[in-house]
């Protein structure tokens, strides 16, 4: 049975490459789990995820799912899906955003992570197997999985933070990030987060990230942490909100400055230089998924 869906993940901490004419972020896309597809509980397995790395390679990025099945008006194209790679079991890729086919409050909710959730579009065929991964049931599988589009907005997701998103490979329970404060309530170790949300204190927004007890899946979820964006909450407000709430503080972390931030920088793009030997992989790569488009009718 073929079947169209789209998937969203959440967005988290992001790391921003800007030039003139793109804004680049990671993201994980998607990874393995089992999805509610409007009351279907459907497996996406490891071996399948890897098997549609390729397809999402120069795939369109868009700020909405077109009302067509598949996207086909170039108006609506804001950016395109780089490095496009699979890894342990998830598909991790940069989404580039054209400046000049985004409006400025758009690229400001994505650096500002308003605007931190990404979904994909996608084609897959959908078998009656019935299993359970994780401790989670299923009634169907996903297979021979091709991504059509991913989509960027400020909608929650399916494959929810820390699990999915921009940035989220850097995550690990409630460590602090250049942009965020962080309250620690629970081990993280002890949890499998299951989404997040936002509150507001005296006029400022925080985000609230849940988790449901690793031996106890069948539980409610819990709070698990805080995290204060540094650009509305100092340091001392912060601290004071998370003390209130029985949490353990950790300040967002300070960016390195002089010799040995110019060190990193150069660490980096020498790491970006030996990324670039892998083109004319990527190029056969790109040329595959040209043609897909093809046959899917996108010129």
């Amino acid at each position: 049975m073929l079947k169209y869906g789209v998937k969203s993940v959440e967005a988290d901490s992001l790391q921003i490459r800007e030039d003139e004419e793109t804004l680049t972020v990671p993201a994980v896309i998607t990874r393995e789990g089992v999805y509610d597809y409007d009351g279907m509980l459907i497996y996406e397995p490891a071996e399948e995820v890897e098997k549609a790395a390729f397809t999402a390679l120069n795939a369109w990025v868009v700020e909405e799912h077109p009302p067509e099945i598949i996207l086909s008006k170039p108006g609506l194209i804001r950016g395109t899906v780089r490095n496009a790679k699979f890894e342990k079991d998830r598909i991790k890729a940069e989404l580039a955003f054209f400046k000049n086919r985004c409006s400025p409050q758009y690229l400001e909710d994505i650096k500002t992570g308003k605007a931190r959730s990404v979904s994909i579009g996608f084609f897959f065929e959908c078998i009656p197997q019935q299993g359970e991964w994780n401790g989670q049931h299923y009634e169907y599988v996903k297979k021979d999985i091709l991504i059509d589009h991913v989509a960027v907005g400020s909608w929650q997701g399916r494959c929810s933070y820390p699990l999915c998103g921009i940035g989220v490979d850097t995550l690990k329970g409630a460590d602090p990030y250049p942009n965020e404060h962080s309250c620690r309530l629970k081990d993280p170790e002890k949890l499998n987060i299951v989404g997040s949300g936002e509150r507001e204190h005296n006029g400022k927004s925080y985000r609230v990230i849940f988790g449901k007890p690793k031996d106890k899946l069948e539980a409610g979820s819990v709070e698990q942490a805080y995290r204060y964006p540094v650009k509305t909450w100092s340091e001392a407000e912060a601290r004071k909100h998370c003390q209130d709430h029985g949490g353990n503080f950790e300040p967002a972390l300070r960016e390195e400055s002089g010799a040995s931030s110019n060190k990193q920088r150069l660490q980096q793009e020498s790491i970006r230089k030996q990324l670039e030997g892998y083109e004319s992989a990527d190029s056969l790569i790109a040329k595959a998924n040209i043609l897909i488009r093809q046959l899917k009718g996108i010129q």
